[in-house]
């Protein structure tokens, strides 16, 4: 005995004038489910297409009339703003600053610290002490003296000038000659140990001299009495007025001062 399975059924055939229609995106109105094999599907009635045109045309003219209110509602408010602005003072706005995004921006820029060099110090060298002996001061030089000779030295050195040479005396005398022939830095004299009220009460004949440009003898004339503080030169020699030649002892003078005049 052979096995009959059920034939799988036909949909049905839909009416011709709807075919012409394009075919349009139906949403289900609900989960169908699945029909066991064998059975017979119901056929799904197709969509009114009078019903749809009236929902989309009804849809449309409530859109117009939304934008209309809309419309409305924003000339309403847009003249409501401009009446504000036309009350309001005009104020000068500055424009805004121009945003130059062009500019490159700047790179900040960081050094790297650099590690301090140690400098090389020299090793210490190990000095041994020096000893110094101690100079001595120079001593102060001891003041000058100048002596008052006896008439018993007087005579010696008359005598023997040269031996008598560096020492220091007082001398009294008259100035004999004092003129371009003797200079402007020495004269001649007559002079003793000791003073004498008169002129010719001098008798010994010397040579007194000082130091070119010492100034000394700027008030010194012939004829004057002095006494003066003189060191020994030793002898000197000369001609005479009247031609002949003496030796007499001669005198460095240090300080002289006038105390008379010979009329």
């Amino acid at each position: 005995m052979s096995q009959q399975y059920p034939q799988e059924p036909q949909p049905p055939q839909q009416p011709s004038q709807y075919q012409q229609q394009p075919p349009q995106y139906q949403q289900p109105s609900q989960y169908q489910q699945p029909t066991p094999y064998g059975q017979q599907v119901a056929p799904v009635p197709p969509p009114n297409p009078h019903k749809t045109r009236n929902l989309v045309a009804a849809g449309s003219v409530g859109a117009i009339i939304l934008v209309g209110l809309i419309g409305g509602a924003f000339s309403d408010q847009g003249g409501d703003q401009n009446a504000v602005k036309e009350s309001k003072p005009a104020v000068a706005t500055s424009a805004p600053p121009k945003d130059d995004s062009s500019a490159p921006a700047p790179v900040a820029t960081t050094k790297a610290p650099t590690a301090p060099v140690a400098s090389a110090q020299p090793a210490p060298v190990k000095t041994t002490p020096v000893k110094t002996t101690p100079v001595p001061p120079k001593p102060k030089p001891k003041p000058v003296v100048y002596q008052k000779l006896t008439s018993r030295e007087w005579a010696k050195l008359v005598k023997s000038p040269d031996d008598h040479a560096g020492e220091t005396i007082l001398v009294y005398g008259v100035v004999t000659q004092f003129d371009a022939a003797t200079g402007a830095d020495g004269f001649l004299a007559d002079s003793d140990w000791r003073r004498h009220s008169e002129s010719y009460e001098y008798a010994e004949n010397t040579v007194f001299q000082q130091e070119a440009g010492a100034g000394n003898l700027d008030d010194v004339v012939e004829g004057d009495f002095f006494t003066a503080k003189i060191k020994v030169l030793g002898s000197y020699s000369y001609e005479t007025q009247i031609g002949g030649n003496t030796t007499v002892p001669s005198f460095e003078i240090v300080s002289v001062s006038v105390t008379g005049h010979e009329d």
